[in-house]
């Protein structure tokens, strides 16, 4: 896989894109507090684009689970060096007080991204799905 290819599945997650097309939206709103507090947590059942599915097979998302995971151990540890780095004065109760809040507050975006990361795990990018699409034209890109 080329940095290109790579750079360009980053940006789709980043924008809330199709991992087929990475034209239609993933999720139902870009925010990942609205779309988990006002809207339940709910995402596209498929893209309004190249009509991919994005729940490919009965428990599918028990592997966002696992990304989930890793993206937390990645705050936690951060967010140690970074507590032990500026917060000298700190004990160990405040730190992980700290960094228990902060989880708490990145919980949302933790599970936002989890799941786009996850999927496209195992899909492929695919131009000529955009184009091959019937009633897609330039006017509604998004």
């Amino acid at each position: 896989m080329s940095s290109n290819s790579i750079w360009n599945k980053v940006k789709a997650m980043l924008g809330n894109r199709c991992p087929r097309c990475h034209r239609g939206k993933f999720w139902e709103h870009g925010n990942p507090y609205v779309n988990l507090f006002f809207r339940g947590g709910r995402m596209n059942e498929v893209c309004d684009k190249c009509g991919f599915k994005y729940e490919m097979e009965s428990g599918f998302w028990y592997g966002g689970m696992y990304v989930s995971y890793a993206i937390n151990v990645a705050i936690l540890i951060g967010g140690a060096l970074f507590t032990e780095l500026f917060f000298e004065d700190l004990g160990v109760w405040e730190e992980a007080g700290l960094i228990s809040g902060v989880m708490i507050l990145l919980i949302p975006i933790t599970f936002y991204f989890s799941r786009l990361v996850w999927i496209n795990f195992f899909v492929k990018y695919d131009p000529s799905k955009w184009e091959n699409v019937p009633n897609n034209s330039g006017a509604n890109q998004t």
